[in-house]
């Protein structure tokens, strides 16, 4: 195993084990995630005003499902058309095996959502955040992607913009729910961690399938 895929599953394991933290904590009732509800909500909701909740209703509605199956149609359509099948069989694979495990984690949880909304409820649980957890694993993607395919010529410069505007959108969408009252922080805090697990995991089997085909055709290459 080589040290990238090392990173990858580490990073993996330890989100996965701050997620579990959450999770137990969220279930028992642990006092720590009443206080840092309340703490975040309170300064949240002091931000409301008539002039920042459109723009926060932007924000969610750019993590709506959508928007979010779309962009990742566009993301496989990309890979498809430029033949890139091993990156396509990693999007997908990762993208619809972490919506399984955020469906599940959800239904299994089934956590009540807050009532202080600004718009209608969601009819699904509210833990973990669905619009968060979707879109950190699309924006990783992008970011991903993007900087590998201009890594030769605009790496720097590239890598300088492209991963400040995907932190706002994360961020920013995670803030949106809470803002808008349809999630409790600590549901944008688990979706963040458990997103990056999903990734991070899925990251690790791909860099181990690429490096493992790259052997091969190089002792093909030799042989030849």
């Amino acid at each position: 195993m080589g040290k990238q895929e090392k990173r990858y599953f580490i990073t993996a394991t330890l989100c996965a084990l701050a997620f579990i933290i959450v999770c137990v904590s969220i279930a028992s009732g642990a006092l720590w995630v009443q206080v840092f509800d309340d703490a975040v909500t309170n300064v949240v909701y002091s931000w409301h005003t008539a002039q920042i909740t459109p723009i926060v209703s932007v924000f969610t509605h750019i993590g709506g499902v959508a928007a979010s199956v779309s962009i990742a149609v566009v993301v496989a359509i990309v890979l498809y058309a430029s033949k890139q099948w091993g990156d396509l069989k990693y999007f997908l694979a990762t993208f619809l095996s972490g919506q399984a495990v955020l469906w599940g984690i959800k239904y299994a949880c089934s956590r009540v959502r807050p009532t202080a909304n600004l718009i209608t409820l969601p009819s699904d649980p509210s833990f973990p955040s669905g619009h968060s957890f979707t879109n950190s694993i699309l924006c990783a993607f992008i970011v991903l992607f993007l900087c590998d395919y201009f890594s030769r010529t605009y790496s720097r410069t590239f890598k300088s913009v492209v991963i400040p505007v995907a932190l706002l959108l994360v961020v920013g969408i995670g803030l949106s729910r809470v803002y808008l009252g349809v999630h409790w922080p600590s549901d944008v805090l688990g979706a963040w961690l458990l997103a990056s697990c999903v990734f991070c995991a899925g990251s690790g089997i791909h860099a181990m399938r690429r490096r493992r085909t790259e052997g091969v055709q190089a002792t093909v290459c030799e042989g030849a």
